[in-house]
């Protein structure tokens, strides 16, 4: 059984809280299963995070997973680039529901 993660970054901002979730996705039968979550508001914790922190955070939500795609909103340009530079294959959410 074929299968690979999907982190998928559901809100980004620097005020607005962010928010991204853990998928594994059953390529042969095309379920999708929820696996965990990462979320902070900064403005609860009255501390903004850099894209950096984020990363950290979400490398963490992954741990050991391998065959992992990252998916962020194209309005997000520095957090897919600090994805990217580590490595990670980033696809570009456009909003585009008809892709």
């Amino acid at each position: 059984m074929s299968k690979q993660y999907r982190v998928v970054f559901s809100q980004y901002g620097t005020k607005l809280p962010t928010e991204a979730n853990l998928y594994k996705v059953i390529v042969n039968d095309g379920r999708i299963l929820y696996v965990d979550g990462y979320y902070y508001d900064p403005m609860k914790e009255n501390r903004w995070r850099t894209d950096e922190e984020h990363y950290e955070a979400v490398k963490n939500l992954i741990g050991d997973r391998e065959n992992v795609k990252i998916e962020i909103p194209a309005h997000a340009a520095s957090l897919i680039c600090c994805f990217k530079r580590h490595g990670y294959e980033v696809i570009v959410n456009r909003g585009d529901i008809n892709a």
